[in-house]
């Protein structure tokens, strides 16, 4: 499906490539909104959720500090990469994140306890990118 990367620079956004949707090949981010741990909308117009993992829903305790340990990732991170893979059931990008320093969001929030290995549909695929000892 979506194998290009798309590169954001937070602060003033620049998306390199995008898939056919909302957004035109190369725009400025003006925000990222966490909605909770594994999931994230860009510029109010595309909903991300991360790849091979679960966080608890922001409705629940565990998932307030899970939504913390998400915003603390991107508050930390200058350029933000995602991977697209495809689509869930809902319509949002089922996307690889990583930053500028090669971090992978779901192995932070994973090391962090924030979220938990849930490979859903694209079982090979979570396997390539989860190290064994994460999942």
């Amino acid at each position: 499906m979506f194998q290009t990367p798309l590169i954001l620079t937070i602060g003033l956004f620049t998306l390199s490539t995008l898939p056919s949707s909302s957004l035109s090949p190369s725009v400025e981010i003006e925000n990222i909104r966490v909605i909770d741990g594994d999931t994230f909308i860009i510029n109010e117009l595309e909903r991300v959720r991360v790849a091979c993992i679960n966080s608890a829903e922001k409705s629940t305790p565990e998932g307030i500090e899970d939504w913390h340990t998400a915003q603390d990732y991107f508050n930390s991170s200058s350029t933000i990469f995602l991977d697209r893979i495809g689509l869930d059931k809902y319509g949002r990008t089922i996307a690889s994140v990583s930053n500028e320093q090669g971090v992978n969001l779901a192995l932070f929030l994973l090391e962090r306890e924030a979220a938990e290995y849930t490979p859903y549909n694209h079982k090979t695929y979570c396997q390539n990118q989860i190290p064994l000892e994460r999942r």
